[in-house]
């Protein structure tokens, strides 16, 4: 997976959630990718991109019902403690008894910067060498104040990830 699929495919965000009347009511967001893409000598490829998935809250409160996506009144507290005790064990969004994870994702942002070289090239085909870095970041919606302080909104999960990869590939008769 070259760059560009890699931050096309990271993250799918909502199109619609369900509005307080029961029906579907959109949510908004943005979406861009910029890249480059350099070839310094013959056979070397190096390449960057940086990419954006963004929504935008459109909470409602109905009596004591809240919904919607994004709403701050959503308490995230549970979403650093898995249930691994139960059916589900280890799968997101299954918090201990007691706390609660609704984890909207707020922004989704990944950089990947990589290369590919050309080791052989000849008559049984083309051999080329690629390695990648991509730093990839969740960033969820506030929730209410929870814990040992009651001023500050508990942000729940915000997982930065730093993925390294190496690849060889041959294609014949290329």
């Amino acid at each position: 997976m070259d760059g560009a699929s890699a931050v096309r495919s990271l993250c799918q965000l909502p199109d619609a959630v369900i509005g307080p009347t029961g029906a579907l009511t959109p949510v908004k967001g943005l979406q861009f990718l910029l890249g480059a893409v350099a070839h310094p000598w013959s056979g070397l490829d190096i390449y960057a991109y940086y990419g954006e998935d963004r929504t935008y809250s459109n909470p409602w409160t109905v009596g004591t019902t809240q919904g919607g996506w994004g709403n701050p009144l959503f308490l995230n507290n549970g979403c650093l403690d898995q249930n691994l005790a139960s059916a589900g064990a280890g799968a997101f969004n299954t918090p201990i008894t007691g706390t609660t994870c609704t984890f909207d994702v707020q922004r989704t942002q990944e950089f990947t910067i990589g290369l590919w070289q050309t080791v052989y090239q000849g008559e049984l085909g083309r051999a080329v060498a690629g390695a990648q870095y991509e730093y990839v970041k969740l960033s969820a919606f506030p929730g209410l104040p929870t814990g040992p302080s009651t001023t500050t909104p508990n942000q729940g999960l915000n997982p930065n990830n730093n993925i390294f990869m190496f690849s060889l590939r041959y294609y014949p008769f290329n």
